[in-house]
């Protein structure tokens, strides 16, 4: 067996004792050498900094005597690096010299350090390095598909969010001689609104219960988005005068806070059960004068014009705006009407019944007007809605381009029945052997006249009469000679647009003598200051309209 040594308890072997010696030794260099190193550099730049020094001196006083040679001494680096420059005092200035600012200046001092750091990096390395003062530019970023969407979908919200912004901004940009505008009045058809409650008892429809919150968040945004200052609203429901005006006090409450102002309800009366017209009205620079019904004015009846009395009864409304420039104050005659009679927005109605309606109307306008003896003249604005196309009968009845006498037995006038296939909307797909359905049709009435004396138009609809925007035009030279082309997607757009002005039912009458009050400019006729804004959750064909009076 091999021999066994008995060792003390605390005694231990030389060699492990060496080793740890050395490795204690080792460590504490380690540890040692980030303090050292930047004293030794130091040293070293301090001493390069003096020997040029030297040889600066004494190549500058070369041409004076020994007498004036003075040695200069280059102080350390450290006391270069001063946070704050030392002013200069007044005992060594010149004649007419002044003292320096006593703002720190350390353009100096990062000029010298950069110097020093070339000079060790080119002691350690052999070469001169030029270190850049800022980071390059970073030019290729390669995205993912994600980031690229995320980034369109930020673009795209500023750009909203500017957009909105920057309104108030941009709707008096352009210069006007009148100032701004006095009133912007605003329509609207509400499409069978009240409570929720009052929907629920009036229609009965859960598709329309499902969208009642969205559809009134909607209509309070666009009327504050807009601005308007007065709002003629069609297509109120309630199931009883009381509660259709509880409906739209509430609408008035909640735009009232969205906006600057407190808005004010008016409903009038009207000969369907459940359907009304009515106003919003601001309290900016607006008072109201009057509130009137026309619901017991009888129209005219012959043949197969058998209606007695409007649908749902027109409403007057007159108010005295008063100049937010001091310029002072006008009145305004206000009417809102619908000549719809079923609350179901799909079904199509006959036309006799609309034509008497616009004749009454007019009428009534019309000797109204002749019956006013007030300075200023008050100006008179119809707003509402149709249910007819630009071209319908009614319209042209209401304009005063027709008159309902040229539909008699023996008139020069007569009604014609047109009916118009309804395109399927979708996207198309393959087709597939199944039974043949019938096509959806939709009808018309036209006015079909011969030998008729020209009528001169009394009332003009401002959105039917706007003159549309120049189209972007694309200029090509073929030999020599320019041709201007309309684009592809230009093209598609102007037809949709005549399309929708064509079948549009909503519209803003004026009397010719009144629509210079409308103009976009004073110094330009036939651009009207008025917008159109389609709705999501309400029909296209009846849009919110809005118009600025400026006299």
């Amino acid at each position: 067996m091999p021999e066994r040594h008995n060792l003390p308890p605390h005694s231990v072997d030389k060699s492990t004792l060496s080793i740890s010696v050395a490795s204690f030794v080792y460590f504490a260099f380690l540890l040692l050498l980030p303090l050292v190193l930047p004293s030794a550099l130091l040293a070293e730049a301090s001493a390069l900094l003096a020997e040029e020094g030297e040889v600066s001196s004494k190549t500058g006083n070369a041409a004076e005597s020994p007498e004036e040679e003075k040695t200069t001494v280059v102080p350390a680096l450290g006391e270069w690096l001063r946070p704050e420059p030392v002013p200069t005092p007044e005992a060594d200035l010149l004649e007419g010299e002044e003292p320096e600012d006593d703002r720190p200046d350390f353009r100096r001092e990062d000029a010298q350090e950069k110097k020093i750091f070339q000079e060790l990096l080119r002691r350690s390395k052999g070469r001169a390095v030029d270190v850049p003062i800022t980071p390059p530019l970073v030019k290729d970023v390669i995205l993912t598909r994600a980031q690229k969407k995320r980034i369109k979908k930020l673009q795209r919200r500023q750009r909203a969010r500017i957009w909105t912004s920057t309104r108030p901004f941009r709707q008096y940009t352009k210069f006007d001689a009148r100032g701004l505008p006095e009133v912007r009045i605003c329509s609207l058809n509400l499409q069978n609104y009240s409570t929720r409650i009052e929907v629920r008892r009036v229609t009965k429809d859960t598709n329309l219960l499902k969208k009642h919150r969205r559809k009134e968040r909607e209509i309070i945004k666009a009327v504050t988005s807009e601005a308007c200052t007065v709002v003629a609203v069609q297509g109120l429901v309630g199931t009883s005068l009381k509660r259709a005006k509880e409906g739209l006090k509430a609408l008035a409450e909640k735009i009232s806070k969205k906006s600057d102002f407190s808005w004010r309800a008016f409903v009038g009366a009207s000969n369907h059960r459940l359907a009304f017209n009515g106003f919003l009205v601001s309290d900016y620079n607006i008072e109201v004068v009057t509130l009137r019904y026309l619901v017991n004015e009888q129209l005219p009846q012959f043949g197969d014009f058998k209606e007695e009395l409007f649908y749902r009864g027109p409403v007057e409304l007159v108010l005295k705006v008063n100049s937010p420039e001091g310029n002072g104050s006008r009145k305004i005659v206000l009417y809102t009407f619908n000549w719809r009679k079923l609350l179901d927005e799909a079904s199509s109605e006959a036309e006799h019944a609309r034509m008497q309606m616009a004749e009454k109307l007019r009428s009534h306008i019309v000797k109204r007007s002749r019956r006013m003896r007030e300075k200023p003249r008050p100006i008179i604005v119809a707003l509402g809605d149709r249910e007819a196309g630009r071209f319908a009968p009614a319209t042209r009845i209401l304009e005063g381009s027709l008159r309902l006498r040229d539909f008699l037995e023996r008139g020069n006038c007569r009604l014609e029945r047109v009916e118009t296939e309804v395109k399927a909307k979708g996207k198309k797909k393959k087709k597939k052997r199944k039974k043949k359905r019938k096509k959806k049709t939709k009808v018309e009435h036209a006015a079909v006249c011969e030998e008729l004396s020209p009528r001169v138009k009394l009332l003009f609809g401002v959105v039917g009469e706007q003159l549309p925007k120049p189209p972007n035009v694309v200029v090509k030279e073929v030999d020599g000679e320019k041709t201007f082309l309309v684009r592809k997607d230009e093209k598609r757009a102007q037809r949709k647009r005549t399309i929708l002005s064509r079948e549009r039912t909503a519209e803003i009458y004026l009397f010719q003598g009144d629509l210079p009050a409308a103009f976009e400019n004073s110094q330009v006729s036939g651009r009207y200051a008025m917008t159109t804004r389609e709705l999501k959750h309400l029909r296209k064909k009846s849009p919110l309209l809005r118009i600025d009076l400026n006299w």
